[in-house]
C-alpha cells in the first residue's frame, strides 16, 4: 500500500497518534529530559516548602520564638537557591531537547526532499515547502518540548500543593476535584477549535512565503509587464487571510482561558470560605495560614496549565504538515549503471 501523500496525510492519523509520534523524537535525549524533570521537581518542591514555611512564621510570631530569627531567613534563602537552581536545570535541559528535535526534523525533511517524487512537487509550491522548514518546525517545538516543560513544571507544582492541602484537610480539599469535569469540557471544546484554526494559519503562512518567493524570483517580469499593483493585492490578500485566522486563534484562547480561570477562582473562593468557617476553629493560626497560602499559590500554575493547550494544538497541526513530507513516497531509482569515466570537470569550448 502506498504511503500517504502530502495532500491526504491529514486524513490518515488522529491528533493523539501524531503527538505520540512527535514525542518519540525526544526519546533519544531521555537523559536531558530526565535531568529537566528533576530540576522542575526541585522547583515544585520549593513552592510547597514556602507554604509550609508560613506555618512556622506565624507560629514563631505567636510564641515569640527568638530562635526563629535566624532559622526563618536561612530557610527563605535556601528555598530560593534551590528554586533558582531547579528552574535553570529544567529550562536548559528542556531547551536542549527542543532545539535538537527541531534539528532532527529539519535534516530528515531535507533528506526526503532530495528523493521526493516529482508528482509531489506538482501539488505543492516551493513557498509551502520552505514554510515547513522555517515556520512549521518552530511550532512543533512548542508542542514537543515548550508546552511539555510547562506541564511538567506547573503540573508538579499543582501536585505538590494539592498533596499538602489533602494532607492538611483532605475533605475540604475535595472541592478542587469537583471542578475537574467542567475544566475538561472547556479544554476539549477549545482543542478542536485550536487545531482547525492552526491548520489554516500554517497553510496561509505557506501562501505568504509562496507569493513572496514568486515576486522575488519574477521581479524582472513584474516590472516589465507592470504587475506591481496585481502582486501587491495578491500579497495583501494572503497576508490578510493569515491575520484573520491568527485573530480567530487569539479569540478562542482569550475566551477559553478566562473561563477556566473563573472556574478555578470559584473553587478557591469556596475553599477559602469553607476554611474560614471550619479550620479557623479546629487548627492553629500557623496551620490555617499555611493552608490558605497553598490555596492561593495554586492559581498561577493552574492558569499556566490552561494556556498550554494552545501551543500543543498549534504543534499538532504543524506535525501533520511535517510528517506528510516525512512519509511521502520517494522517487523510484532503478538505475544500475555507474559512470566510471566522469569526474565532474566541465570546460567551455569557446
Amino acid at each position: 500500500m502506498a504511503k500517504p501523500s502530502l495532500a491526504r496525510y491529514s486524513e490518515e492519523m488522529s491528533p493523539s497518534q501524531v503527538y505520540l509520534r512527535l514525542l518519540g523524537y525526544t526519546k533519544r535525549y531521555w537523559h536531558f529530559f530526565l535531568l529537566g524533570a528533576v530540576g522542575f521537581a526541585l522547583y515544585a518542591l520549593t513552592q510547597t516548602a514556602f507554604a509550609k514555611l508560613m506555618e512556622y512564621i506565624i507560629t514563631a510570631v505567636d510564641s515569640h520564638d527568638q530562635s526563629a530569627r535566624l532559622m526563618i531567613p536561612a530557610a527563605v534563602m535556601a528555598i530560593f537557591i534551590v528554586r533558582g537552581s531547579g528552574s535553570f536545570l529544567g529550562n536548559y535541559s528542556f531547551s536542549y531537547v527542543a532545539r535538537n528535535v527541531i534539528h532532527a526534523l529539519r535534516t530528515e525533511m531535507f533528506t526526503k526532499l532530495l528523493v521526493l517524487r516529482k508528482a509531489e512537487f506538482d501539488h505543492i509550491s516551493s513557498g509551502h515547502l520552505i514554510s515547513k522548514f522555517t515556520y512549521d518546525v518552530e511550532q512543533v517545538s512548542a508542542a514537543a518540548v515548550d508546552s511539555l516543560k510547562v506541564v511538567v513544571r506547573e503540573g508538579l507544582t499543582v501536585v505538590g500543593l494539592l498533596t499538602f492541602l489533602i494532607y492538611t484537610d483532605w475533605k475540604l480539599s475535595l472541592i478542587f476535584f469537583a471542578i475537574t469535569p467542567f475544566i475538561a469540557l472547556v479544554i476539549g471544546f477549545a482543542s478542536k477549535r485550536f487545531r482547525v484554526v492552526n491548520k489554516r494559519i500554517q497553510e496561509s503562512m505557506g501562501d505568504v512565503t509562496h507569493v513572496a518567493s514568486e515576486a522575488i524570483n519574477g521581479q524582472v517580469e513584474i516590472k516589465t509587464y507592470g504587475g506591481e499593483a496585481y502582486e501587491n493585492q495578491r500579497f495583501f490578500d494572503v497576508s490578510y487571510y493569515n491575520l484573520r485566522q491568527s485573530m480567530k486563534l487569539v479569540l478562542a484562547s482569550s475566551i477559553s482561558v478566562p473561563v477556566i480561570q473563573l472556574l478555578v477562582a470559584l473553587a478557591i473562593s469556596v475553599l477559602v470560605w469553607v476554611a474560614l468557617g471550619v479550620m479557623a476553629e479546629t487548627t492553629t493560626a500557623g496551620q490555617f495560614a499555611a493552608y490558605i497560602t497553598a490555596v492561593s499559590m495554586l492559581a498561577k500554575p493552574i492558569r499556566q496549565l490552561t494556556q498550554v493547550n494552545t501551543g500543543i494544538q498549534r504543534g499538532v497541526a504543524a506535525c501533520y504538515s511535517i510528517f506528510a513530507l516525512r512519509d511521502a513516497e520517494q522517487e523510484d531509482d532503478h538505475g544500475q549503471r555507474s559512470l566510471e569515466g566522469a569526474n565532474g570537470a566541465i570546460r567551455s569550448r569557446m
